[in-house]
């Protein structure tokens, strides 16, 4: 198991500081960006999806 630091709120914690509003495509964009930029450095070997936490 890797543990890593948290380093900002949750998607929940925007979510309910946005008042509930849905968010923005820029938003979504730059958030998928940024998964897809640190799936890529990760290593799949030894991952499986239930480890995967957004």
């Amino acid at each position: 198991m890797q543990v890593c630091e948290r380093l900002g709120p949750s998607l929940y914690d925007f979510l309910r500081k946005n008042n509930y509003r849905p968010f923005s495509a820029d938003f979504v964009r730059d958030v998928g960006r940024q998964l897809l930029e640190s799936l890529a450095c990760e290593s799949f070997s030894c991952m499986s999806l239930d480890e995967l936490l957004l």
